[in-house]
């Protein structure tokens, strides 16, 4: 059939053709069909149904569904556009749009938009100008360099645990969770940062639902021989773990055969009967970690990365060896959670307790450095071979397994909720590429529970982190200090030693009146304590007649704590009859009885019972200040140690052997000594700014550390070893040492007659041995030793004889470490104990 054609129509109603061509005025009320052609002189307002359209041009307002449109390249020029949904791509300028259209664009090229965003706008090309009002997209992502407005300045904060590289990316105001020695990276640094970074001084508790399997001592799950259980290079295994008992050769989980098997690669993790963990292979204990406490969630992590493998423990680095063997090489490689295997292939050496989200992964060291425990249930990550002990239902039910797991016994799953209120890390390793304001990195400050308590550091980088310039910020540490005391409080030379304003012999800790502001504290051996509070006020109390307490009076003794004048006190350490304190413009001021050890140039009888200056500029601190039952040794503000008192063992350090005494201050060789401290009666040790540890007068029991014959004396400083690591060491009238190194390990020697080296035995050393743990502080009376966990714990060892001076609210000796109830104990102001009381603050 020919078209039909037409030069003017002016139909009244709807005019329907197959195919028309218009050159004239189209006036229909509605019109379906083809159009071709020049379509530009329609009305606007009419309702144009059209089939298909082919214009070359099209001016107008298009009304209904568009959705049919083409997506591909013809033009289409609208002048207002309120179709109710529009799909396909549209090109050009989209500024004329109103914000409210629900416009549905597959691709979106136009050089510049301007309105409302509503909607994910993960997909929006890097490069192109979005000019809007309101972004009211979910997520933004990119870094806001070109963005014009509020855009430009805003900062986004991000949250980051210990051990994690922090991307840059995700914000640049970073929420530290330090927990564990760490180091901090950076990545997608820009050409221009300026990074806030935040350390948070109490690390958020970790508490979340999950599920888990319960042992209860004769159970454990098994899986066969695989591949996936060589380990060949990197690895890690982790797992959260609840000790419900400890027993000898507990393990928690082993890798085949760990004896009788060719090769002898098999491991077993295990704890002994006091819940020290062990990570045991190739026929030995490669690492030994920390004591494990019963009734807690502990997460636990052997890693290896490199050659080097790691045990952390609640994200602390606790140890580490060196081997490169493949572990569970050939048929050897059968894998056993909550029991060993022996030389029999039998399951033995059971564990009670419950496991949860326990993971192994292949491949990948998962942590490198410390780090905060997983806050959620484990995930698949990439390298997982095995992940199981998630079900609260199922015993042998598994995200990822390389076989069928088998329940031996009766293992059961249950709801658990992990939960763990994690220790604020003490160490942080920076980019070597911070040049700090000052010269070196800001001392860390230690936990504080305060809303107001924190640490912040800026960090400014011009040139995309190859240089960083580093200051900090803010240090807000509003500490909250209870003082406690226990132990002998008898009448006599010792009544009201310990505060209470009574004569009560405690046997557990008792807090001292109800001040929170102590920061400071020592202990005489018969004169009671001092102790200073944060207001720089200086307190004593305990025996006075020969004037220990300062109160220019020898009246019998206080029983409660009084003020000495003054509030600038910095540090106190004391004796049996002799106060030494520094103020914080380096003055030095001693007070008590025995003139030749007061260091005034005093004779025997001498005696001073409220302070008294002795001359000279003295550092402040409280390594810098010790004194012992007849010596007194202190450093001043420029690196020179000078010791006074009596020198019958060589003990002031001058090259001679006795009975050369001085009643004020002589000098030890030396310009960079930085600490200093006193064991026994008479013998020193001494820490240089190089970290080397120097010992010399009185070795009887080996306290002088010098691996040595005892009785070997030193009356000039003798270097301990070879060690550049060293910290500080101090003694007790007990002739027993400890010693901390940079990496916060302590290290005990000397006499042990009462287990109070705190190696599990009374035998002496005279060379430094490491006591276990994860430690903050640890200080050492006459025959017993306090220390302090990074997590708060306090833990305490040795004679405990009628006095409860262990707080452990009994009389049994112990000669390794025994928790004391309670967490956030500090020793980090004490100087030293007497032997029979013992003071602690706790932070409330």
């Amino acid at each position: 059939m020919s078209q039909e054609k037409a030069q003017l129509i002016a139909p009244q109603g709807h005019f329907t053709v197959p195919g028309l061509n218009v050159a004239g005025v189209v006036t229909a009320s509605s019109f379906s069909g083809n159009c071709t052609g020049t379509a530009s002189s329609l009305a606007q307002g009419s309702n144009v149904v059209v089939g298909v359209m082919t214009a070359s041009s099209f001016a107008g307002d298009v009304f209904g569904n568009a959705a049919g449109l083409s997506t591909t390249t013809a033009g289409l020029k609208l002048g207002i556009v309120t179709s109710t949904s529009f799909a396909g791509n549209f090109t050009g300028i989209g500024s004329g749009l109103t914000g409210t259209p629900n416009i549905v664009a597959g691709l979106v090229t136009a050089s510049q938009f301007i309105g409302n965003t509503p909607g994910l706008a993960a997909g929006l090309s890097a490069g192109k100008n979005l000019a809007a009002g309101i972004i009211t997209a979910t997520t933004f992502f990119g870094d806001g360099s070109n963005l014009t407005g509020a855009g430009s300045t805003a900062f986004i904060r991000q949250t980051v645990g210990s051990g994690t590289t922090i991307d840059l990316n995700n914000g640049n105001i970073i929420l530290f969770e330090h927990v564990g020695d760490t180091t901090v990276s950076f990545a997608n640094t820009s050409t221009a940062d300026d990074v806030t970074f935040i350390r948070s001084l109490d690390p958020t508790a970790i508490s979340y639902s999950t599920g888990g399997v319960d042992f209860d001592g004769d159970d454990t799950l098994t899986l066969a021989a695989s591949s996936d259980f060589t380990f060949d290079g990197d690895f890690t295994v982790e797992g959260w773990f609840y000790c419900d008992s400890h027993s000898s050769h507990d393990c928690i989980w082993g890798l085949g055969r760990y004896s009788g098997a060719s090769p002898n690669d098999g491991v077993l993790f295990y704890w002994s009967s006091n819940g020290i963990l062990n990570f045991y292979a190739f026929g030995g204990d490669l690492i030994t970690g920390p004591q494990i406490p019963l009734n807690a969630w502990t997460h636990i992590a052997i890693v290896r990365s490199g050659t080097i493998v790691t045990m952390y423990v609640n994200g602390n680095a606790e140890g580490s060896a060196t081997k490169s063997d493949d572990f569970g090489s050939g048929s050897n490689n059968t894998f056993n959670i909550g029991s060993g295997l022996n030389s029999s292939s039998t399951n033995v050496d059971f564990f009670d307790g419950k496991i949860s989200n326990f993971r192994v992964v292949k491949g990948t060291a998962v942590y490198t450095s410390g780090f905060k425990p997983p806050t959620a249930p484990l995930t698949n990550i990439t390298g997982t071979k095995l992940l199981c002990c998630q079900s609260d239902s199922s015993t042998t039910t598994a995200a990822v397994t390389p076989g069928t797991i088998t329940a031996v016994g009766d293992p059961t799953a249950g709801a658990q909720t992990v939960a763990l209120d994690p220790s604020l890390g003490s160490a942080i390793t920076w980019p070597t590429s911070i040049t700090w304001n000052g010269g070196s990195a800001p001392t860390l400050i230690s936990a504080n529970t305060r809303s107001t308590a924190g640490q912040v550091f800026n960090l400014v980088t011009y040139n995309a982190g190859t240089n960083w310039y580093g200051y900090e910020e803010v240090n807000s540490d509003p500490q909250t200090l209870g003082l406690f005391s226990w132990g002998k409080n008898a009448p006599g030379l010792e009544g009201g030693v310990l505060g209470h304003n009574d004569l009560v012999t405690r046997s557990s800790p008792t807090q001292i009146g109800s001040d929170l502001t102590w920061s400071k504290w020592t202990a005489g051996h018969y004169s009671g304590g001092r102790a200073i509070k944060s207001d720089g006020t200086l307190w004593t109390w305990g025996w006075n007649s020969k004037g220990m307490q300062g109160q220019n009076n020898t009246s019998p003794g206080y029983s409660s704590p009084v003020q000495i004048p003054g509030t600038t006190w910095d540090s106190v350490t004391s004796n049996s009859y002799v106060t030494f304190a520094t103020k914080t413009d380096n003055t030095l001021w001693s007070w008590g009885s025995s003139g030749q050890q007061l260091g005034i140039n005093g004779a025997p009888g001498d005696r001073r019972s409220s302070p008294t200056q002795i001359p000279g500029s003295w550092a402040t601190g409280s390594d810098k200040l010790s004194t012992s039952g007849e010596f007194t040794g202190a450093i001043k503000t420029d690196g020179t140690l000078w010791t006074w008192g009596l020198n019958l063992m060589g003990n002031l350090g001058i090259n001679n052997a006795s009975n050369n005494h001085r009643s004020s201050p002589v000098q030890v060789p030396g310009t960079t000594w930085s600490a200093f401290g006193t064991a026994g009666g008479y013998s020193s040790l001494a820490v240089k700014t190089d970290g080397t540890l120097w010992s010399w007068g009185y070795n009887e029991n080996g306290q002088l550390g010098l691996n040595g014959p005892v009785n070997n004396d030193k009356s000039s400083p003798t270097q301990v070893g070879s060690d550049s690591t060293w910290v500080r060491a101090m003694g007790s009238w007990g002739k027993s040492v400890v010693g901390q190194k940079t990496d916060n390990t302590f290290w005990t020697w000397g006499m042990n007659q009462y287990g109070q080296l705190g190696h599990n035995d009374n035998i002496e050393y005279s060379s430094p041995v490491q006591i276990p743990g994860s430690w903050s502080r640890m200080v050492m009376a006459r025959f017993h030793m306090m220390g302090v966990k990074t997590d708060g714990t306090l833990w305490t060892w040795g004679r405990n004889n009628n006095s409860g001076q262990l707080g452990q609210n009994n009389l049994t000796q112990y000669s390794s470490p025994v928790q004391v109830p309670g967490t956030k104990w500090t020793l980090d102001g004490c100087v030293q104990q007497n032997g029979y009381t013992s003071y602690v603050a706790q932070k409330l």
